[in-house]
């Protein structure tokens, strides 16, 4: 029987799969600031909202499994950069479908009593819609290549930051925020400091407006509500499947890419989604 609290684990695996696709958004509207620069101002708001909520909220700000917590900071940290790479480099449905290839590591990753048969199937569907949605791209542009790598590196790091918070389910989901905010501050910081110094670079101070301020301060508002509705469900549910609904972020980014950057998708790009979604949906109808 499917449970209330699986219910509201999926609810909030959707919100948090459409507030993904609106920070990649908002990544892709400004991009030209570089995907470091962009990282770091996505550390700094996202460290100073998770930090001012478990000072309000939160008795112990750092934790009990403070080493585990680390670990999952870094990764996120790492998972989030790579994803800004892929961003700017691709189309935002083709990033997007790389970087939900995630349950397949997770099935290495994860141990075997949080791992179902049904999964590796719905993980091989998803696979056969990424190779649809792949196929005929322009692998001799240098922006494509890096931006797959990103991708790729992004959903493997993913798996392992999906596992790694289901293993550490009873630390509050603000302080695993935290460390995953903080993490990406420090991590990006050399990478932003060679864009801003670099000559042609678009330094942020010196040619940006109040607007693309804004803009940057809203990609770790956009990902720390992302990533705590994400958190959260994967602690609430009673498996690891939930993350499949991640997969939902791609008809969302398609809708952003076609609508707002006027991209057309071909009849590949469409039946590679399909049959994602499809196969996401099915699974955990199945539950």
């Amino acid at each position: 029987m499917y449970s209330i609290v699986n219910l509201s684990a999926s609810l909030m695996m959707v919100s948090s799969a459409f507030l993904y696709s609106i920070q990649y958004l908002d990544v892709k509207i400004i991009s030209f600031f570089g995907s470091w620069t962009i990282s770091f101002f996505r550390g700094v708001t996202g460290t100073a909202v998770s930090l001012l909520l478990a000072v309000l909220y939160v008795d112990n700000i750092l934790g009990k499994k403070r080493k585990q917590l680390l670990v999952r900071g870094v990764l996120g940290g790492l998972t989030l950069v790579t994803s800004f790479i892929a961003v700017v480099n691709l189309d935002l449905h083709v990033a997007t479908v790389i970087i939900a290839t995630s349950p397949l590591w997770t099935m290495f990753c994860a141990k075997k009593d949080t791992w179902k048969p049904r999964y590796t199937l719905a993980s091989i569907a998803c696979i056969g819609g990424l190779f649809l949605s792949l196929y005929r791209k322009d692998y001799s542009n240098t922006h494509i290549v890096i931006g797959v790598i990103g991708a790729l590196c992004s959903s493997i790091l993913t798996s392992a930051v999906n596992v790694m918070v289901f293993e550490i389910k009873d630390e509050d989901t603000i302080v695993i925020v935290f460390y995953s905010m903080l993490c990406c501050l420090f991590i990006s910081c050399p990478g932003m400091i060679y864009e801003q110094l670099r000559p042609n670079g678009n330094m942020v101070i010196a040619s940006s407006s109040i607007c693309h301020l804004i803009e940057l301060s809203m990609a770790g508002i956009f990902s720390f509500m992302a990533q705590s509705l994400k958190t959260r469900a994967i602690q609430l549910s009673d498996n690891i499947g939930v993350i499949i609904l991640r997969y939902m972020d791609i008809i969302f980014s398609s809708i952003w890419d076609v609508v707002i950057f006027k991209k057309q998708m071909d009849l590949l790009d469409i039946m590679g989604m399909i049959i994602i979604i499809a196969s996401c949906l099915c699974f955990r109808c199945g539950e």
